[in-house]
């Protein structure tokens, strides 16, 4: 059966354990002085609200029960119901399995500290998975992986709010799965992997983020099949047109039946958890909200993250690094002649289609962010499904920042393909932004 589109080239398993181990010995570097034992993570959420639900459940589970009612909190908590709970999420579990005997709470904080750690990990190894599909340059794609695992956003405040670190991990893997799938459409492990992520990603206990990840799958699951049906309207040998057409239009057809069943399979994996959710949520004080409860996000001077990180917030979620942002700018200035200059990329999708797409993705995530300081979000509050039941509307800065690392990967595997002038061009232009914003912002 002919394939949709142009095949990747092999990943080999040797490259892939490569990039994950490095990505491990980065994070073992920078996360020393916590894995060491000399300091913790600081006190809040994480040793307050994480703790103790770890805690809980692993004094269940020796006793040899499900974790479904905690009866230490007030009158008692419907604790399994609680998607940050995370019972079923298979990360935290495999981390309290292989240390279910230690019950101190010490040690218990360090084990649920290392966890995040791993996560931090599998977060640049699955945007590495990613970026090396789209660019086909393993050194962008390692790049990319790195400057997401040590953005502003996942080294600040993700790890101490252990839900949301658990939940974003999964987007950039979700959607290497699905351009996969898109690749080879009667592959059936590609599909059932991105519904098995999908189910994850809900499991991992953190609700707004998890519909980020529905909104950005449901996009780029439009993109891949806009381009399935691009590629069946190429010029073919007038012999073989009607063939080629219909098979091209089938195999369109088996792409999206295969997206479908993506949905459902996400679903129904992921129901045990899903069902009494949404009747614990529908009981508790956050069903019925007001928009000035739900607006807040960033004021608008707060975009000089981007530029200067710790200036005017503890936090700094947009930052990844005035290099990384350097290769945005190349990114972004390849566009036009992104055939010519990534030609070694994969045919899977289109570089220039790539490169809107997550452009689009971060810009759009970053007018978000605003919540009623901009005008995005109010228009979303109003139409969009999901947006008017949660508040913070700064933790879009999630899709921002993997949206501009996987552009940094686009302009990292650029430059060997672009032309010198065009290159001095786009620096100047980027140096002349960076000077003048630091300029205004002093």
């Amino acid at each position: 059966m002919r394939r949709l589109f142009s095949s990747p080239r092999t990943l080999p398993a040797a490259t892939a354990v490569f990039a994950a181990l490095l990505l491990a010995l980065l994070a073992a570097v920078f996360y020393s002085p916590i894995l060491l034992g000399i300091r913790t993570f600081p006190d809040g959420d994480f040793t307050h609200h994480f703790l103790p639900f770890s805690l809980f459940q692993q004094q269940e589970l020796l006793s040899g029960r499900l974790p479904v009612w905690n009866p230490y909190t007030y009158g008692g908590h419907p604790f399994l119901a609680d998607v940050q709970a995370a019972v079923f999420y298979p990360i935290s579990n495999l981390v309290l399995g292989l240390t279910l005997p230690f019950t101190d709470a010490g040690v218990r904080l360090y084990f649920l500290e290392v966890e995040a750690i791993v996560q931090i990990v599998l977060a640049g190894f699955f945007t590495y998975l990613l970026v090396r599909d789209l660019t086909g340059s393993r050194q962008a794609a390692l790049l990319a992986g790195a400057l997401f695992a040590f953005s502003g956003y996942l080294t600040g405040y993700p790890p101490l709010q252990l839900a949301v670190l658990r939940t974003a991990i999964w987007l950039p893997l979700i959607l290497w799965l699905l351009l996969r799938m898109a690749w080879a459409p009667h592959r059936w492990r590609w599909g059932i992997g991105a519904g098995g992520g999908l189910a994850v990603s809900f499991l991992a206990g953190h609700s707004q983020t998890f519909l980020y990840i529905v909104y950005v799958t449901g996009a780029w699951m439009a993109v891949l099949l806009g381009a399935a049906s691009g590629a069946k309207r190429k010029p073919v040998n007038p012999s073989t047109s009607s063939t080629s057409s219909t098979s091209s239009t089938h195999q369109t057809a088996l792409l999206l039946g295969k997206f479908v069943l993506v949905v459902v399979l996400a679903v129904g994996l992921s129901a045990a958890q899903w069902l009494p959710s949404v009747e614990f949520v529908a009981e508790s004080v956050r069903a019925n909200v007001d928009y000035a409860f739900v607006s807040g996000g960033f004021p608008l001077q707060d975009t000089w993250q981007l530029l200067m990180p710790g200036v005017l917030t503890q936090f700094s979620p947009l930052y990844i690094g005035v290099v990384g942002l350097g290769l945005v700018v190349l990114a972004l200035g390849a566009w036009p002649v992104a055939a010519s200059v990534l030609a070694g990329a994969p045919a899977i999708l289109k570089a220039r289609w790539g490169i809107l797409f997550f452009a689009g993705m971060a810009l759009v995530a970053l007018l978000l962010a605003y919540g009623g300081n901009g005008f995005l979000y109010p228009v979303f509050y109003r139409f969009a499904p999901g947006w008017s039941l949660f508040r913070g509307q700064e933790r879009a800065a999630y899709l921002v920042a993997l949206g501009l690392c996987v552009l940094a990967g686009y302009g990292a595997a650029a430059i060997p393909g672009m032309a010198l002038r065009r290159r001095a061009r786009l620096a100047t232009i980027y140096i002349v932004l960076v000077a003048a914003g630091v300029y205004v912002l002093g």
